[in-house]
């Protein structure tokens, strides 16, 4: 279709918002299972620079409710169904921060449990899950706090397990995408012999 033809188009629908006003409140990630059924995640600061709170908004097809999950930062979202969604993110707003854990949340349709992660420091960024596995990516702090390892995690039977990779310290995970239980993409950053400029793009599979 030519261009002209799409630009003269009256567009059929539009954006408007539906939750605001919420001080103090930040959201990172969405998924949806229906029209009725959206979760959004993110963080809660009950005062400036203060410990974030993990927070978790609910839509019904009518209206958000929000809960919060205790101390965390919440920075992915995956919703295979009404009973099976994932949450990830990290217990302070910054993985290199002392102290700072990754989080892993499920939703099992009736309330959210903490799950244990495989790596004990740092915080994940993302998460997507497939019909029988899921992938979720992250960075753990170095011993000097000076700068982060990229961490890819695997769920599969039931567990998180940590995968190997090839990538190094100061490269960076930003987000994944799920195909299939062997499937998976990552994108990033990667650092290696870079000194000034830009940081070139990264993809994994």
């Amino acid at each position: 279709m030519p261009a002209s033809a799409v630009s003269g188009q009256r567009a059929t629908c539009a954006w408007r918002v539906v939750n605001k006003n919420r001080a103090g409140r930040t959201l990172d990630a969405v998924a949806a299972v229906s029209p009725s059924d959206a979760w959004a995640v993110g963080a809660k600061h009950l005062r400036a620079f203060g410990q974030p709170q993990a927070l978790v908004e609910h839509w019904d097809g009518r209206s958000w409710t929000s809960s919060v999950l205790g101390r965390g930062h919440l920075t992915g979202i995956a919703a295979r169904s009404a009973d099976d969604v994932w949450a990830v993110g990290g217990s302070t707003d910054y993985v290199e921060e002392r102290g700072s854990r990754p989080l892993i949340e499920h939703w099992n349709g009736h309330e959210w449990r903490r799950v244990k992660p495989p790596i004990a420091s740092g915080g994940l960024y993302s998460v997507s899950m497939s019909a029988r596995a899921g992938w979720a990516i992250g960075a753990t702090p170095s011993r000097n706090r000076n700068t982060t390892h990229p961490v890819i995690l695997h769920f599969a039977g039931g567990r998180w397990m940590k995968i190997r990779t090839s990538l190094g310290a100061g490269d960076v995970l930003s987000d994944v995408f799920a195909t299939g239980a062997n499937d998976a993409w990552v994108v990033g950053g990667h650092s290696a012999m870079v000194e000034r400029g830009p940081t070139p793009a990264l993809i994994e599979q």
